[in-house]
């Protein structure tokens, strides 16, 4: 994520949380994954996300990876789905990111807020196109699963890509 602070020099702002929203067909809300950890140009974990000053008129620059986090319960008797609804299982999102039909193309919120003077949200909105080698991956991902479960093999013990695909933005506003 990128800042911009246009304020004068003795104007700093706060960084102080960023999340994404995933939208999927079927799935109302979207599927929120909260700041989760700053990572360097290699993908490595360098220290958990916090709140980043922005000095004025200056620019703050960062790459966070985000993870879903369980939602509130209001009763004590919490349903599962529920609690868990921010979270998506593996195969599930595989099988939908697969067909084109059912995922032409994935919608990302980038939501910041931001304290200033006063306290705003930054919206940066992304679509990302899936291509022919891409759903193609997906399949063979799944295929892996499927011959793994046939022969007892847990998914968290199969060396498979288990979440750090990269696709490119093919547009972006904010």
């Amino acid at each position: 994520m990128n800042y911009i602070n246009h304020g004068r020099k003795d104007y700093d702002a706060l960084v102080v949380s960023e999340h994404v929203l995933l939208h999927l067909p079927d799935r109302k809300p979207p599927l929120r994954l909260q700041w989760w950890w700053f990572v360097d140009a290699f993908g490595r974990g360098t220290r958990q996300a916090h709140p980043v000053l922005i000095p004025g008129a200056g620019v703050a620059s960062h790459e966070t990876r985000f993870a879903p986090t369980l939602t509130p319960c209001e009763s004590v008797d919490c349903p599962e789905r529920t609690a868990y609804a921010n979270y998506m299982p593996w195969v599930e999102f595989l099988n939908l990111a697969k067909d084109s039909k059912a995922l032409p193309n994935l919608r990302i919120e980038f939501v910041a807020r931001v304290k200033e003077r006063e306290y705003r949200e930054i919206v940066s909105t992304c679509n990302v196109a899936f291509n022919d080698r891409a759903r193609e991956e997906f399949s063979v991902e799944l295929a892996k699963i499927a011959d793994a479960a046939k022969n007892g093999i847990k998914l968290a013990d199969l060396k498979t890509k288990t979440e750090y695909f990269s696709f490119p933005c093919v547009s972006a506003a904010s």
